[in-house]
């Protein structure tokens, strides 16, 4: 295998970071108040997606940890790198949000 090698730990740890930026936009979803409901439900659904494929690479992870895997194969890390890419993304596009003041 090329490239640089990934630990299942490292892995791990970048997964957690992943899963705390998308329950921190989970809570600033369900505290925002959008005039346009087909925006935010748009917004939700990224949320769930990316919150998915999350998932799915964590169940990889634990699943290569216990077959005594130490490294993770160029594909993982392929998916790895696209989801914190995408959830920075997503990040930076509920950044230009402005909320409507609640009535």
């Amino acid at each position: 295998m090329s490239g640089t090698k990934v630990s299942i730990d490292d892995i791990k740890d970048r997964l957690y970071v992943v899963g705390m930026k998308l329950s921190e936009f989970g809570e600033f979803l369900r505290d925002f108040n959008a005039e346009d409901s087909g925006l935010l439900e748009g917004l939700n659904k990224k949320q769930r997606d990316l919150y998915q494929s999350k998932l799915y690479l964590e169940k990889k992870a634990n699943s290569a940890e216990q077959t005594s895997e130490q490294f993770i194969d160029q594909g993982f890390l392929f998916d790895l790198n696209s989801i914190e890419e995408e959830t920075h993304k997503f990040e930076q596009q509920l950044g230009t949000l402005v909320p409507t003041a609640r009535h």
